[in-house]
């Protein structure tokens, strides 16, 4: 990938471009390097710790079972998140307010609606507010 604000229009972008993290992995005694979302890395990290197994036993295992021409990377991300749809329940999404009305989605829209546009965020708000009788 290149950037256009580098002075050498051959010049790799920096790490400070890219919202991807990249490490080291080794794949079924193969290093290789992996690029995914720091909230990627974080959920891998948490599959391992209650999996008791390291991030390398855990890419071999998703390795070996990835289909041909799926890219490691893809795969990692599928498994990241089929592990935790697996593992979640319907009282766990009440807790953390999933659903209908919940404090989740509402949160997400707010800030993703923040950093759209200034307008949105007050739509919400005005929305949020009538759809509660006028209150906050």
């Amino acid at each position: 990938m290149q950037c256009a604000d580098e002075q050498s229009a051959r010049k790799p972008c920096s790490a400070e471009h890219s919202s991807l993290v990249s490490r080291n992995v080794t794949v079924n005694s193969r290093r290789t390097s992996v690029r995914l979302e720091p909230e990627m890395w974080n959920g891998l990290q948490d599959i391992c710790r209650r999996e008791y197994a390291s991030v390398h036993d855990i890419c071999s295992a998703i390795a070996t079972r990835k289909p041909a021409g799926t890219s490691m990377t893809a795969a990692i991300r599928v498994f990241v998140v089929a592990y935790f749809r697996a593992a979640s329940t319907e009282d766990g999404h009440n807790k953390a307010g999933h659903g209908p009305g919940g404090s989740f989605m509402a949160a997400w829209r707010t800030e993703s609606a923040a950093r759209r546009s200034p307008r949105l965020l007050n739509l919400h708000q005005q929305r949020t507010k009538h759809a509660n009788g006028g209150q906050g």
